[in-house]
């Protein structure tokens, strides 16, 4: 968990970099390169953890469909916000925001598991 809230603060960085800045935006981008890289093996990699075994097929296939929704509905988000508003800026801010959304469901998900191990 330690390292998904590493990865929704670099997330949270990188699209409020590319929202509020002129500069360069390849450091943003490698950034979310790493967050996008990370985040999805380690989500598939704890299916096992969480799951008995002779669940393993039922689970992976709602993580699957829950992504493919994700991707298709996230990006046909963004390009609504992006013709309403006529600027990336909007969806950057709303993709920081994803990442908050992240980083306090993390959080929530830590503390649950501390009280849980009690």
């Amino acid at each position: 968990l330690h390292i998904v809230i590493f990865m929704a603060c670099g997330l949270m960085a990188a699209q409020c970099m590319l929202a509020f800045s002129i500069t360069n935006p390849i450091p943003p981008l490698v950034i979310l390169s790493i967050v996008n890289a990370s985040v999805p093996t380690i989500l598939r990699s704890s299916v096992p953890l969480i799951v008995h075994r002779a669940e393993w097929g039922t689970a992976f296939g709602i993580f699957e469909a829950f992504e493919a929704f994700g991707t298709f509905g996230g990006n046909l988000a963004a390009g609504f916000l992006r013709d309403l508003t006529a600027t990336y800026a909007w969806v950057n801010i709303a993709f920081a925001l994803f990442g908050v959304a992240c980083f306090v469901g993390t959080m929530v998900m830590m503390v649950f598991s501390q009280e849980a191990a009690m």
